[in-house]
């Protein structure tokens, strides 16, 4: 299975933490995992720690502030 944690950063930060706490049992467990940040580069120091977990990221910038219908 893949399963995608949506961050608004990879920055430092209680959620950050916690989806790559998750990420590590869940790779442990044979899914493959995908973080991905909408926060413009460079990664925070959490990109990091998921990588070395095991779980692959991506950094796909949201524009404004608002809903951005390019995300989907």
């Amino acid at each position: 299975m893949v399963i995608t944690h949506v961050l608004s950063s990879f920055g430092t930060g209680g959620q950050e933490r916690v989806a790559v706490e998750l990420a590590e049992g869940q790779v442990a467990r044979g899914h493959r995992v995908l973080a991905v940040s909408l926060a413009a580069l460079p990664d925070g120091p959490e990109a990091q720690r998921f990588r070395a977990v095991g779980a692959e990221t991506k950094t796909l910038p949201k524009r404004g502030s608002g809903f951005d219908p390019g995300l989907i």
